[in-house]
């Protein structure tokens, strides 16, 4: 059972293509929605969530979502966005 809602990648996602969150997205914008929605991940998981996501050399078990575009900033892969 996830934490955050539906889970915190499916969350995100959500609110990108429905216009609650803007792109590009940085660390303190997904911290600001989830606290918004009354979920509150740790620091930790927060600061990396994002980079974990975009990083094709992190792990197997992440599905790579995001593209980093500096700067912290992250933009939902094209593919995703359908």
């Amino acid at each position: 059972m996830p934490k955050y809602g539906r889970g915190m990648k499916v969350e995100i996602v959500d609110a990108i293509k429905k216009g609650k969150l803007k792109q590009p997205i940085n660390t303190r914008d997904v911290e600001q929605f989830m606290n918004n929605n009354g979920w509150y991940p740790r620091k930790n998981f927060l600061n990396v969530f994002l980079a974990n996501h975009s990083n094709p050399g992190h792990s197997k078990t992440y599905e790579k979502i995001f593209k980093s575009i500096g700067n912290g900033k992250y933009v939902l892969l094209e593919e995703i966005k359908d």
